[in-house]
């Protein structure tokens, strides 16, 4: 409690939480790999196996990954050739840090409340990203708005390569491109009440009226505006927000 005095009260709360895993032994010490994570000795247990994705070729709106090297260490070149790009670690899905503070003020018959949480460092995977972000290859999906920042013309500066009948060179093949920033502060809750005071209530016999609104996850900043930031501990999250 920050101040509380007859008619006024106020009152906050903070936490926050490090996140640290690591993958301490595997037997014979050898590498786990899915079709989107690698389980390595030293490696967060979410971390993220890919071809990195080094953006679109602002020349002809091809796509582009990294060539990596043995130890998965970028090159400095990139191809056009999905085939030639090994995959890397492409990050983890745990936020470094995550957490919420809050603040509730009561004057009188008046409360308001609300509530904030929060996450830094963490990655989304969009599981669904090949049928969505698919450049041309599955035409039966619907197109959503983040594709309008797509390559039109030589020298465009684009997110996503040109939309082509039949794709795009494989560039809705699983990648990094579909990996997320997910740094993010949501206002999770904000309600404001107001008490009937007990003088007006005991003519009626009752004992307390409390009128109020309330919102939930009323606001939301975020890296990536792409899908809804609270997702599974593994970072795999399907299809974009309408």
């Amino acid at each position: 409690t920050n101040i509380s005095t007859n008619n006024f009260k106020w009152s906050s709360t903070f936490n926050i939480t490090t996140v640290d895993n690591k993958i301490v032994k595997l037997n014979k010490n050898e590498d786990i790999f899915s079709s989107r994570y690698i389980r390595r000795e030293g490696e967060a247990y979410n971390t993220f196996w890919l071809p990195l994705w080094a953006g679109v070729n602002p020349a002809n709106g091809a796509p582009q990954w990294y060539i990596v090297d043995a130890d998965g260490n970028k090159t400095g070149e990139v191809t056009g050739d999905i085939g030639e790009a090994d995959k890397a670690i492409a990050g983890k899905a745990d936020p470094d840090f995550f957490g919420s503070f809050g603040n509730n003020l009561s004057y009188k018959g008046f409360n308001l409340s609300f509530l904030f949480n929060f996450a830094v460092g963490g990655l989304l995977y969009l599981d669904t990203g090949y049928k969505s972000w698919n450049d041309g290859n599955k035409v039966k999906y619907a197109i959503p708005v983040t594709l309008l920042d797509r390559w039109q013309k030589p020298g465009d500066i684009a997110y996503h390569p040109q939309r082509i009948w039949g794709g795009n060179n494989d560039s809705d093949v699983r990648s990094s491109r579909f990996v997320l920033e997910n740094n993010f502060l949501r206002l999770k809750d904000i309600s404001l009440s107001y008490s009937l005071p007990e003088s007006l209530l005991q003519r009626a016999k009752i004992k307390n009226v409390t009128v109020y609104i309330q919102a939930t996850n009323y606001l939301t900043w975020c890296t990536q505006d792409i899908v809804d930031p609270e997702q599974r501990a593994n970072g795999m999250t399907n299809f974009e927000m309408p």
